[in-house]
């Protein structure tokens, strides 16, 4: 936030000011510890986006953890670390369209005042999402907040990174398996504004056909 930050360790959040120290007005000496629910159900903190009136909104996993459900979800926290019960269900916006095991790259906070999260699922295909800071998906981006890229009819493309240019649009980097993970196809794209794959970028929308073996862009 320019002079704190924030860390998500396990289920906690941590605020940290910028001398290293910890935030004591934050949490219990400045940690944030999030409880598990009943049925072991836990909402496990891994990417945070700090808002202008010091509140924040977390991107992480939610779900049963004796299950192993890991979906992707949202919640969005006070300044002083208290969730706010109106955002998304009763506090948490699920990606009840992905499955339950869904890996994190990034979240970040729009010009717009939207949020942008970029997601892979099941370790197969990768998703930009955008929502509220109320925790409602944006119906004009992709396909009810979730924009993917399916470059291969056979192997699964995720992403791993995001940035918007100029004009806005996002430009993300990503990989297709191909038959080996070790020889992962790497690749440009970029979308539209509406979440759609910009055909005007590269080759129908992405740029292809660097490799490198066992690379990984994360």
């Amino acid at each position: 936030t320019g002079t704190q930050f924030y860390l998500a360790v396990g289920n906690n959040i941590a605020r940290v000011n910028a001398n290293g120290s910890a935030d004591t007005t934050f949490g219990t000496s400045g940690v944030l510890t999030i409880p598990s629910e009943s049925g072991s159900v836990q909402f496990k903190p891994l990417k945070i986006a700090a808002l202008s009136d010091g509140s924040f909104i977390v991107g992480g996993t939610y779900g049963s953890v004796a299950s192993g459900i890991k979906r992707g979800a949202f919640r969005h926290y006070s300044a002083t670390g208290v969730l706010d019960t109106s955002f998304g269900t009763s506090g948490t916006l699920q990606l009840t369209t992905l499955s339950t095991n869904v890996l994190f790259e990034k979240l970040s906070l729009l010009p717009s005042g939207e949020l942008q999260a970029t997601v892979n699922d099941n370790g197969q295909q990768g998703y930009v999402v955008r929502f509220t800071t109320a925790g409602v998906l944006d119906s004009n981006w992709g396909s009810g907040g979730l924009a993917t890229i399916d470059l291969s009819p056979t192997y699964g493309d995720e992403i791993f990174d995001t940035v918007l240019d100029s004009n806005s649009r996002v430009i993300g980097l990503g990989y297709i398996h191909g038959t080996t993970a070790a020889n992962a196809t790497e690749y440009l794209f970029r979308l539209n504004l509406d979440g759609t794959l910009d055909t005007t970028f590269g080759t129908n929308g992405y740029v292809q056909g660097f490799q490198f073996t066992n690379t990984f862009v994360r």
